[in-house]
């Protein structure tokens, strides 16, 4: 189905999937049906959940039920990456293509009696960018056919994260802002910086990370733009001059959870290009003024008028060779709305020809609010027809759906020194602006147990700090770890140490009770809980809930089953803390504290 699967495999699939669990799982149910006789599925309890304790996390059951596919089982793996859990629900929840494709393919492996493996985009997952399935049809326990589906992440949008940093070819800065004692913005810290932003900046990356904006770059450009992004949410932009290197940047700033994303497009060529064209223009208007001149001269000529006529024709032939050599979408709008030269790049958008489209009104090509909106800007430049028009917003044209785009207005005047039309290039900045939006959300999350990181903890604790010193506020944290974590590393492995952190975040998510609190990973196997409005006294009860809940969680390992502890410090914010670090101390020392005296225990921080 378009859009929705990449790949289908039918066939030799231990042979042509790399997966070794997928491999492992089709010859097992291969040797199973042979053993369970001609025509017969194997049976459910091979491959349920409970007997596949290594891949249960990673496994669905599917149950058929009307006129789909009930879920009556989703591991938690599955759960943790893809941000929802499907139990109990059914796969007419998934609308349109990626609903009735999996229906389709459940059906076809029951009906056929063979395993299906597919790969297909994550389209509503968290975290994930595709997934591989194997579909297995087995006999349940009630005697009908069921499915039990095997899911893997092929790529998560963490690694895309770092992908996207390293392969863009613009430079991207993310910016903490920085306060004084009152509580005023003086500063931009550097957080994050690609490799393009430090050959534009000239400085190596110790030389950012951690530097204020303006110790580094004392006379730095656009600060005042950062500022009232800062202040107002509102996306700015400006351009940059880089004098040591003689080229030009468009800058855009956008404010995300609590940081500046900043990103350096290099718009050197298409500034020239637009000079360029602006200089061509006055030289047509020169052109087509003479000419006009030596038609009123020669009209009475008979024989001269076919000379004037080859020049009016070659003038306009130079015109359209202009339009035609700018690789930009360009096209001239006279003032009646009618479209007159237009460049092959602009006729592209609508999937025609540049005859297709000059000479049309441009309410038969567009939608008639975005006609509108287009005349509006128009009338604002022929008002004031000096100026220049900058401005960036969503575009759809049907052969470039979704694209965002920079456009650059000029006015052009006639013979009277009126303006007679608009003359228009447009700059597709799509993966830009993508980029932006995909390193605010990037920017914040823990990437293997999807719970907040350190720096966003840091913002928000902060912020709750804030309303505890000025309003006398209850706020409390719990820190916590898991014990002995380096020995069961050590003695089971990693994969089981990150499956112990992932399930361990899963639970404290599902501990969070009101709408400020906040779980991130500190680091390694240390988590922390920020609990707004909540007593010493509540925090305490939270933190041995959960102590007593991870002490009876089993993780499955090569030796069987196993559990694990925890030890948890609680305290409380005051306002006799100096910041959130001191408060962090102090529960850090009763984790000690817990540590020291058995472990597997809470213990509260001193007032």
């Amino acid at each position: 189905m378009a859009g929705v699967t990449h790949t289908e495999i039918r066939e030799s699939i231990a042979s042509l999937v790399d997966n070794r669990t997928i491999q492992t799982l089709v010859r097992d149910w291969e040797n199973r049906r042979r053993d369970a006789g001609v025509g017969r599925l194997p049976d459910y309890d091979s491959f349920s959940p409970e007997s596949r304790v290594l891949e249960r996390d990673h496994l669905m059951v599917l149950v058929p039920e009307g006129q789909g596919f009930r879920y009556d089982y989703c591991g938690h793996g599955i759960v943790s990456l893809s941000g929802f859990d499907m139990t109990g629900k059914s796969t007419a929840d998934f609308k349109g293509g990626l609903g009735r494709w999996f229906r389709a393919t459940h059906e076809e492996a029951l009906e056929t009696g063979r395993p299906i493996y597919t790969v297909h985009s994550a389209q509503l997952a968290a975290s994930v960018i595709s997934w591989e399935r194997l579909i297995l049809p087995v006999t349940g326990p009630d005697g009908t056919p069921w499915i039990v589906c095997y899911n893997e992440s092929l790529n998560s949008k963490s690694d895309l994260f770092d992908g996207i940093m390293t392969a863009s070819q613009d430079g991207i800065i993310l910016f903490r802002p920085s306060f004084d004692d009152a509580g005023i913005l003086v500063d931009f810290e550097f957080l994050a910086v690609n490799q393009k932003a430090i050959n534009i900046l000239g400085r190596s990356e110790s030389e950012l990370i951690g530097h204020r904006l303006k110790d580094v770059f004392p006379a730095a450009q656009g600060v005042e733009t950062y500022k009232e992004v800062w202040d107002t949410g509102t996306p700015g932009e400006f351009e940059a001059n880089h004098l040591e290197i003689s080229r030009v940047f468009h800058v855009a700033v956008g404010k995300a959870a609590g940081k500046l994303i900043v990103t350096f497009s290099d718009i050197t060529d298409m500034r020239e290009a637009q000079e360029c064209l602006e200089q061509q223009s006055a030289e047509l208007m020169f052109i087509n003024e003479t000419l006009q001149e030596q038609a009123s001269v020669l009209v009475g000529l008979a024989e001269d008028k076919s000379l004037a006529e080859r020049e009016a024709r070659e003038a306009q032939r130079f015109t359209s060779q202009l339009f035609e050599a700018i690789p930009l979408p360009m096209y001239y709008r006279l003032k009646d709305g009618t479209l007159g030269l237009v460049n092959s790049s602009y006729a592209d958008l609508f999937n025609a020809d540049r005859e297709q489209i000059s000479g049309r009104p441009l309410a038969d090509l567009l939608p008639p609010e975005i006609v509108a909106w287009i005349d509006e800007k128009d009338a604002e430049l022929f008002a004031d027809p000096q100026q220049k028009q900058t401005y960036e917003r969503d575009a759809h044209f049907p052969a470039a759906t979704d694209r965002r785009m920079v456009v650059n207005k000029a006015a052009i005047f006639g013979d009277d020194g009126t303006p007679n039309g608009v003359i228009v290039a447009m700059m597709d900045t799509t993966e830009q602006y993508h980029l932006s939006q995909e390193l605010t959300r990037l920017a914040s999350t823990d990437s293997l147990t999807g719970l907040y990181n350190r720096r966003m903890f840091q913002e928000r604790s902060e912020e709750v700090f804030g309303r505890v010193c000025r309003y006398g506020h209850h706020a409390s944290l719990i820190i916590l770890d898991i014990d002995r974590f380096k020995a069961i590393n050590d003695g089971f492995g990693h994969d089981i140490g990150d499956n112990l952190l992932i399930r361990l975040a899963e639970i404290l998510n599902a501990s969070l009770r009101r709408s400020g609190d906040l779980a991130a990973r500190l680091g390694g196997e240390e988590f922390v809980l920020l609990l707004p409005d909540t007593n010493p006294e509540g925090a305490m009860a939270l933190a041995e809930h959960l102590r007593a809940i991870f002490e009876e969680t089993t993780i499955a390992t090569p030796s069987g089953p196993q559990r694990f502890t925890a030890s948890f410090g609680v305290a409380a914010m005051s306002s006799a803390d100096q910041s959130v670090q001191d408060t962090l101390k102090r529960a850090d020392a009763a984790l000690y504290h817990a540590k020291n005296n058995g472990r597997n225990q809470v213990r509260r921080a001193a007032a």
